[in-house]
């Protein structure tokens, strides 16, 4: 059993947000001054510009959400008028700022009337996600997992607000009626248990942290996403289409990725729609089949780092220009 130990006091826990002990860590251990400064979300916005500052070096600042609105959804109004304050200043400070879905531009530019963003999507390193039956078998032996058995996964970080709610629905909404129908069926979540959360259920196993994450979503007969809460993309959504899985996701959980229903996943946000899904697709196989290449063939073509990484490298070399720098 493993517990995430945070603080009760919520702007103390905020204020842990953003890593103060990094500034050191970075000037201990950079021996030369970079040619530019890559801060991704807002909580590594402060170090960052500390470095941009002492450096004199550009800062490309990477929203991975509307990072405001996430936090005013998790924490209330209150602490999300501070985080709007502090996007303000980042957004001011910043030499370019790089979000990564459409929908999250349209939300940065109504709230901040910023002109320039740039759109580059999460993306997934396909070689990451290959199977590995060994690996699969191992893990199965451990789990005592049978073959005959129909998996059920879902994983995330279940600390975090939108996947601890996650895990709830799962346990208290969808395992109910999807087992109801008596298949030999179990559900898989991995992450580490998160506080206040206890449960008796024979079809659920929470694995706690895992090494390899894509072992063990090779073991889902179908992979779910029911999130609820959140911004920017969900990166899990990426890595179960990458390792060629079908999916049920809420439309939130595919929210600001290019995705089509019923061609590349199935979406639901009724939890009895849902569950039915689940049910539906465990007894097509031709649809599963389907889904499976669709959603792999996207990631391929969309959401591969061999193409959107490129953009990131013509952001720093317009960078290393402008500040007269040779090209890196």
């Amino acid at each position: 059993y493993i517990e995430r130990i945070t603080p009760v006091n919520i702007f103390i826990r905020f204020l842990l947000y953003f890593r103060p002990w990094y500034w050191l860590s970075i000037l201990i251990r950079y021996k030369r001054v970079p040619d530019i400064i890559h801060a991704e979300h807002i909580f590594t916005f402060i170090t960052g510009l500390f470095l941009k500052k002492l450096w004199n070096r550009p800062l490309v600042l990477v929203l991975h959400n509307a990072e405001h609105d996430l936090i005013e959804q998790i924490h209330g109004k209150f602490m999300g008028n501070i985080a709007k304050k502090l996007m303000r200043l980042a957004i001011n400070s910043a030499d370019i700022i790089v979000c990564v879905s459409e929908l999250d531009k349209e939300s940065l530019q109504k709230d901040f009337n910023i002109k320039e963003i740039v759109v580059i999507p999460n993306s997934i390193n396909l070689n990451r996600y290959e199977k590995n039956e060994n690996d699969i078998a191992d893990i199965k032996s451990n789990l005592n997992i049978k073959d005959n058995q129909h998996i059920i996964f879902f994983h995330g970080l279940l600390s975090y607000p939108p996947n601890k709610e996650a895990l709830i629905f799962i346990i208290e909404e969808i395992i109910p009626r999807v087992c109801s129908i008596n298949m030999n069926i179990k559900f898989i979540v991995a992450g580490p248990n998160p506080e206040g959360i206890s449960y008796e259920n024979d079809s659920l196993i929470i694995t706690g942290s895992v090494e390899d994450i894509s072992s063990y979503i090779h073991l889902g007969e179908i992979c779910i996403v029911c999130i609820k809460k959140g911004g920017g993309t969900k990166l899990k959504l990426l890595e179960y289409l990458a390792c060629g899985k079908p999916v049920v996701t809420t439309s939130k959980g595919m929210e600001g990725i290019e995705l089509i229903p019923n061609a590349h996943l199935i979406v639901a946000d009724d939890w009895e729609e849902f569950s039915h899904a689940i049910i539906d697709l465990l007894s097509n196989k031709e649809q599963r089949e389907k889904l499976s290449k669709n959603g792999k063939q996207l990631i391929r073509e969309k959401y591969s780092w061999d193409i959107n990484a490129r953009k990131y490298f013509e952001i720093y070399e317009k960078l290393a220009s402008k500040y007269g720098d040779d090209k890196l």
